[in-house]
């Protein structure tokens, strides 16, 4: 693993640590968030325990987790082994448990396979109405990043669409062109629109990584992106600690967006928010609290900062909102009519 000695946001060095916490591999096999801790500490780390601290920016407000993935351990991270792996640790839990994977995330086991298709059908058209009510003139290309299948695109029917993500689809639609190194999507570049949905956060350098994605476009093209919603949970964590004594651990995501340092990102890198909010969305087969952000590259490069004001207003809301999760699940497990990708 390797320190991070500066904001992978802004690049401001005056950090603060909010938690410190031990990992160690729980032969229990409880849950599944037991399961993923295990399975990063015994083959991605390949140690039985590991200290990770959660540490805040003063100025653009961004949480991360440092020490974090080093290179290598990234790759063997989301290998096809690592997956193999992990579903083998998946199904020791259910044996143990009998709880299933989205049973033990969502307390519901409806919001499974069944749900699924309507969740990405609503995705899709969520993605090309936000898109479309802001942009001026055709998309005629436009790139997903780290799209999987390109299902979050199929909407923009009379557009030349293009996935790049490093592990190829299981399966592939006929009207999206896959790449797999950004070389070759330069070459293809401009693009009118990128995509890109819950990959920021697995990003060590999101920075650098935003930054490169700016070649890819020119002034007027749009670059929607979609992170989970998680830092208000970990900062509750921490005002919380001293009684609680249980921090955060080790699991996919090393960093944690707020809006507006979600914001502060894409300044610097040239983008400008045209819609920037919160909102319960459908991933996959779960519903979770997202930040959904439209931005307009402009090429003027600028330092955003955000107010201490803005930070605790929009935590304050989208911790009531945390708090609620649970009830709206029983409510829809309840009512499933009432789900919000209905």
């Amino acid at each position: 693993m390797i320190k991070i000695s500066s904001c992978p946001v802004c690049n401001n060095n005056d950090i603060v640590t909010l938690l410190s916490t031990l990992s160690k591999y729980d032969d229990s096999f409880r849950s599944h968030n037991v399961a993923i801790l295990n399975h990063i500490l015994k083959n991605v780390l390949g140690k039985d325990k590991a200290l990770v601290h959660t540490k805040q920016c003063r100025q653009c407000k961004q949480i991360f987790i440092s020490p974090t993935y080093s290179p290598q351990e990234m790759a063997r991270l989301y290998s096809k082994d690592s997956k193999i792996k992990l579903d083998q640790f998946y199904k020791k839990v259910q044996e143990i448990t009998g709880l299933s994977y989205y049973e033990d995330f969502s307390g519901d086991e409806l919001l499974g396979e069944k749900y699924e298709e309507e969740s990405i059908a609503f995705r899709r058209k969520f993605v090309f109405d936000v898109v479309t009510s802001f942009k001026k003139g055709p998309i005629n290309k436009l790139l997903d990043i780290g799209g999987g299948d390109g299902s979050n695109i199929l909407s923009f029917e009379k557009s030349e669409k293009f996935v790049f993500d490093l592990v190829p689809p299981s399966k592939a639609y006929s009207q999206i062109k896959f790449i797999n190194d950004l070389d070759t999507a330069y070459s293809l570049a401009p693009f009118d629109l990128i995509v890109s949905t819950h990959t920021l956060e697995h990003i060590i350098n999101p920075r650098e990584t935003v930054a490169s994605y700016a070649k890819l476009v020119e002034t007027g093209s749009l670059f929607y992106v979609e992170v989970p919603l998680e830092y208000a949970r970990l900062y509750v964590k921490y005002l919380l600690y001293p009684l609680l004594k249980k921090g955060t651990h080790i699991n996919w995501h090393v960093n944690y967006f707020s809006p507006s340092s979600l914001q502060s990102l894409f300044a610097v890198s040239g983008y400008k928010p045209v819609y920037l909010k919160t909102r319960f969305m459908p991933y996959r087969s779960l519903r979770m609290q997202v930040i959904i952000g439209l931005f307009v590259y402009t090429g003027i490069s600028c330092n955003y900062i955000p107010s201490a004001a803005r930070w605790y207003r929009d935590f304050f809301k989208n911790s009531l909102i945390d708090a609620g999760i649970k009830g709206f699940r029983k409510l829809f497990k309840r009512y499933p009519s009432l789900t919000p990708f209905k």
